[in-house]
């Protein structure tokens, strides 16, 4: 997968990220600068804002960069290591 394909926050995500952010005292908008992302990127992880097709998967990394943690902690380990190169079998390039 590359940086700028798009992946969504799992359930579990959601909560663990709340819970870090909050742990370490930072607003959303504190937080969002210090991981260099958008308020609204970190709205769409924590399931506060519509995104209907997921965030950059460089953004996750910024984000769990800044928080010391794995980005499979937000998402999904299957989502995160998906490789969607190439299109299911049976179907046309």
């Amino acid at each position: 997968m590359r940086d700028s394909d798009k992946v969504q926050s799992s359930a579990k995500g959601k909560e663990y990220l709340r819970e870090q952010i909050k742990e370490k005292d930072f607003t959303q908008e504190k937080f969002a600068q210090l991981a260099k992302v958008s308020t609204d990127t970190i709205k769409r992880l924590l399931g506060t804002k519509d995104c209907p097709n997921g965030v950059e998967r460089w953004s996750v990394t910024n984000i769990a960069k800044a928080l010391g943690i794995e980005p499979t902690d937000i998402v999904d380990p299957k989502d995160w290591n998906a490789d969607n190169s190439l299109p299911p079998q049976g179907e046309r390039i």
